[in-house]
């Protein structure tokens, strides 16, 4: 399943269906990526991408594998 992402002032938002937030920001070397998950203080840094799309694209892969490797062990 696809996030649906919204975009706003240039920033991309999204939420996937396990309730993770996702945010696509753009920087000088591309399209950096990070998410956060419920009861989470700061988002974790995703990843920087070619273009938006990219980005977009890892989100939605990351969301249906379930959860990443960047949030192993987060949460107790």
């Amino acid at each position: 399943m696809s996030i649906e992402f919204a975009e706003h002032l240039g920033v991309y938002t999204g939420t996937d269906p396990g309730g993770r937030q996702w945010r696509i920001t753009e920087v000088r070397t591309g399209w950096r990526m990070e998410f956060q998950d419920r009861g989470d203080l700061a988002p974790t840094n995703a990843g920087v991408h070619r273009s938006v799309g990219a980005a977009q694209a890892e989100a939605s892969r990351v969301s249906r594998r379930g959860r990443s490797r960047h949030s192993e062990g987060r949460r107790p």
